[in-house]
């Protein structure tokens, strides 16, 4: 039995700047640098799915700094 295919639509590119807090064209320079989150691109229309947008944010955390008493 076959299953129907669901496509999940993910986030248009100024959805996703707004949910990483920089503006569609800070993340239209990343992804033209190639240093932005994965995404899809079908014709003309960029997609990005939520998992690799948390996966690239997360890829750019820095540690709390140590502090000695």
């Amino acid at each position: 039995m076959e299953h129907p295919i669901e496509i999940d639509e993910g986030f248009s590119e100024r959805q996703a700047a707004r949910l990483l807090g920089i503006s569609a064209h800070t993340l239209r320079r990343y992804r033209g640098e190639g240093r932005g989150p994965a995404y899809h691109q079908v014709g003309r229309r960029v997609i990005y799915k939520l998992e690799d947008l948390n996966e690239w944010l997360s890829a750019r955390r820095v540690p709390a700094p140590v502090t000695v008493s």
